[in-house]
């Protein structure tokens, strides 16, 4: 009796020491990869240092078994709630077929009302390319982009152009036409809101910038939409002139903002 209470004390302070050592481990939602190989670090340190001390003392451990601690298992852990450009948190099925969500989108929870301005020096012929490009995506229905600066925290879109030449780029066919994209502003207390303040900027180096489909194209960005391997995508990375959304990309928006 006395051996078996020896060894009870030896096995506790091996738990105990093992999750000591990884006292600090995250517990945050985008740690899980970090969880599961430092949990499967304990598991093997307990049972190895279990068989150790069997081996030690002979035989099966004098009649007392430690059962063998579970293993938390990748594959399985990584199917539930697994965040991806075509993924978000609230457990629904995202459209394959749909264009991609940029990666620090993905998950958030924004709201479908956009305010939008034109920076101080953006020429007036980009302004009304810009102002075509918003009347599409206002014609989807699934967002709502206002004209205005907002008080407070709100989704906030900031068209603006810059000058920017390729060079040998030109050579090889590619240029840069413009920029854009999401930047997310999480503001936290009793609840967490999620705020874009997304830009879209033509390049003005180069006259074929002033066009509907690349103004469409870097809204698309700035609202949350990733590249698309589709031609008929405004999303596609090179310039197809395409300035209708796709059905693909209207799945896009619906997985970004469509919460109902």
């Amino acid at each position: 009796m006395k051996r078996k209470f020896t060894f009870l004390i030896i096995i506790a302070a091996i738990v105990f020491f093992a999750f000591y050592r990884h006292g600090d481990i995250s517990l945050s939602p985008t740690s899980d990869k970090f969880i599961r190989q430092s949990s499967q670090r304990v598991v093997s340190q307990l049972n190895d240092s279990w068989n150790r001390l069997k081996m030690a003392f002979g035989g099966d451990g004098q009649g007392i078994e430690l059962p063998k601690f579970p293993t938390i298992d990748d594959s399985a852990a990584s199917n539930k709630g697994s965040k991806g450009s075509n993924s978000t948190d609230d457990n629904r099925i995202s459209d394959p077929n749909a264009t991609p969500t940029e990666s620090i989108v993905a998950g958030v929870h924004l709201d479908n009302v956009y305010y939008y301005h034109f920076s101080q020096n953006l020429p007036q012929a980009a302004r009304q390319i810009f102002q075509q490009a918003v009347d599409q995506y206002n014609s989807t229905g699934i967002v709502h982009l206002i004209l205005g600066t907002p008080t407070g925290q709100h989704n906030l879109i900031t068209f603006s152009s810059y000058t920017k030449n390729e060079g040998s780029a030109l050579s090889q066919g590619t240029i840069e036409l413009g920029r854009g994209g999401p930047e997310i502003i999480q503001q936290y207390g009793y609840q967490t809101h999620s705020f874009n303040h997304g830009i879209a900027s033509l390049n003005l180096a180069y006259r074929q910038s002033l066009s509907l489909p690349v103004a469409v194209h870097e809204l698309g960005h700035a609202l949350g939409l990733d590249h698309s391997s589709d031609r008929d995508s405004v999303m596609f990375p090179i310039d197809q002139g395409k300035s209708r959304l796709s059905t693909g990309d209207i799945d896009g928006l619906k997985n970004i903002y469509d919460r109902t």
